[in-house]
């Protein structure tokens, strides 16, 4: 790891608020019904590492708790998103993170595997097959082009379709810090049912 969690008898006041944000063992629980809850699995590091900066979290976290908690765009598709994104941004703990909430969203080990392919695999819905084209097409050419966006607005409203872009871009900062943070990924899979 290349930068040292902090600890908890360094915390000062803004590192005590933000950590009422971002710490599992902290916050309340998300209300939606899961297989899984926040407070069930290990205290990830990068919240430790990321309480270094306490007011980049104070900034980011709130997005990154809509993007969980309140996204517009159907749980089994966000999932399958962030799940194309940690594919292709090489993000060992994004990828074994969602794998586990894919789980939880309904995806089951076929369709998690077949993520890998991306749209091109077998047995996708016009849908899914949409949704991880466009976050292939963000990542290679940072727009979702006029085919997968018509196909994409058959099935959502404008809310969902305003939604997937930043569902994409958000991932990428997180793959983006916590490959570069070295952040060791965590067995997750002893604490979901």
């Amino acid at each position: 790891m290349r930068i040292a969690p902090l600890a908890e008898s360094d915390w000062n006041q803004a590192t005590t608020e933000a950590a009422a944000l971002v710490h599992p063992k902290r916050r309340a629980c998300p209300t939606r019904e899961r297989s899984w809850r926040v407070s069930e699995l290990p205290d990830p590091e990068w919240v430790d590492v990321l309480l270094r900066h306490p007011e980049l979290v104070q900034a980011w976290w709130p997005l990154t708790m809509f993007m969980v908690d309140d996204a517009v765009i159907p749980p089994r598709q966000r999932e399958l998103a962030i799940l194309r994104v940690a594919w292709r941004c090489r993000g060992q703990y994004q990828w074994k993170a969602h794998t586990v909430m894919a789980r939880g969203a309904g995806l089951s080990a076929t369709d998690i595997e077949r993520v890998r392919l991306g749209a091109d695999g077998d047995g996708w819905s016009a849908l899914d097959r949409a949704v991880l084209r466009a976050v292939d097409e963000l990542h290679d050419d940072s727009r979702i082009s006029d085919e997968t966006w018509a196909t994409l607005a058959r099935h959502w409203d404008e809310q969902q379709l305003i939604e997937l872009p930043f569902l994409v871009g958000q991932y990428h900062v997180h793959c983006y810090a916590l490959s570069s943070f070295g952040i060791e990924v965590p067995d997750w899979d002893s604490h979901i049912d």
